[in-house]
Parts: structure tokens; C-alpha cells; sequence
């Protein structure tokens, strides 16, 4: 007797609900969300210089902010030319782009490439090799805005090849960078560099969005 009451009962629980959501699964719904501005007075990646100065301040250890100001008004070539006043820093060229970088003494004996301190840029993207080793052709300081020094074990955030120091050089973006700019360097010896550059923002809005369910 319970077995003869049971199925009936549960074949009907099922037959019943199937009737209430069908006809929910075969008619989607679109829902019409409001328009959003999304509006901003800069990058909400890259700091201000003087916001860097704050976040970098809270760092319990020797750490530093070059402002572009301190370089870029100057014939500055070489990554020695950026971080020259920077206390606990010692950059010797050698021939070239080439330099003896040192901060606290790590790879002070490298007689060539880089060891033990990581260059980056904007704080992603390493300009060392995989192994480590790193050279400066790719250091141009015209085109940076500001630059970081982390001193000894405070770059360690940027992980095991940055056990002796790091240098982040940050660009500018569309917010801070002039729109248009031309710049001439001319010295002895036939020394000559030009430089041109254009920015700007463009942000489309996105006017309607739907959502189907």
C-alpha cells in the first residue's frame, strides 16, 4: 500500500513544476539597465608624482622618488644622468648606454650586465632577462615622467631577481603627458637628438547595454 500511494504522488510533484517553469525558460526577459557616466580626471593606474611620493612614504626602508623634473631639463642620456643625487645609488658608465649600477653595494663587481637589482617599467613590465641579468639600452629619460629607487629588500614586492634593489621608471599617460612635443638636443662633437611625441584621451560611452536571461 505505501509503494501504490508514493509513485503517483511524486510523478505529479514533478509534472507540476514543469508546467511552472517551462514557459519561464522558453520566453527570455530583457532587462533595459540605466545609462552610467563613468568620468575621471586621470589614471587610475599610475599615480600623480606626488601621489607616488605618498605611497611610497608608507615603505618602512630607503626608498626615493626622482621626479621627471630633476632630468628631462637636462641633457640627460644615460641612467646614470637620472639617479646621480639619489643617496646609496652609484651608476659609473663604462662605454656607451653601458653602466656600473650599484645601490647598497649589489653588483658592485659586475663587470658586465646587471645582477641582482631589477629594472622595470611601470611596475610590470621587467626590462631585465628571464635570468636575471639586465643592460640599460632600453633606458631613455626623456620619455619617463618619474622613477622609483627601492633600496635593498624593499623590492622585494617585485620578486627573487630584485633581491638587491630595484628602479621602476614610469611613463606618463594620456592624462599628464602634453599633447604635442618637439624637443632638440644638440652639444660638441656633432651631437645631435631629436624627439618627438603626441597624446591624448578618447573614451567612448557605451549607451545602452541589455541583459537576456
Amino acid at each position: 500500500m505505501p509503494t501504490a500511494f508514493t509513485r503517483p504522488l511524486s510523478v505529479s510533484l514533478f509534472a507540476l513544476l514543469a508546467g511552472f517553469g517551462a514557459p519561464a525558460l522558453a520566453q527570455p526577459t530583457q532587462i533595459a539597465l540605466p545609462e552610467i557616466n563613468v568620468q575621471g580626471g586621470g589614471s587610475l593606474t599610475v599615480p600623480t608624482i606626488d601621489g607616488a611620493r605618498e605611497i611610497i612614504q608608507r615603505t618602512p626602508g630607503a626608498v626615493a622618488v626622482v621626479p621627471g623634473s630633476a632630468f628631462k631639463d637636462s641633457p640627460a642620456s644615460t641612467i646614470k644622468d637620472i639617479v646621480d643625487y639619489v643617496p646609496g645609488v652609484f651608476a659609473q658608465p663604462k662605454w656607451g648606454d653601458d653602466t656600473r649600477l650599484s645601490i647598497r653595494g649589489s653588483g658592485l663587481s659586475r663587470n658586465f650586465h646587471l645582477r641582482g637589482t631589477q629594472l622595470l617599467m611601470d611596475g610590470i613590465i621587467p626590462l631585465n632577462t628571464a635570468d636575471g641579468y639586465g643592460d640599460f639600452q632600453e633606458i631613455e629619460p626623456s620619455f619617463y615622467r618619474y622613477v622609483e629607487v627601492f633600496r635593498g629588500s624593499n623590492a622585494l614586492r617585485f620578486g627573487a631577481n630584485a633581491l638587491g634593489s630595484a628602479i621602476n621608471f614610469v611613463m606618463p599617460t594620456g592624462y599628464d603627458a602634453p599633447r604635442a612635443e618637439l624637443r632638440v638636443d644638440a652639444g660638441s662633437f656633432g651631437a645631435l637628438r631629436t624627439q618627438g611625441a603626441v597624446a591624448g584621451v578618447m573614451i567612448r560611452p557605451c549607451r545602452e547595454v541589455r541583459v537576456e536571461c
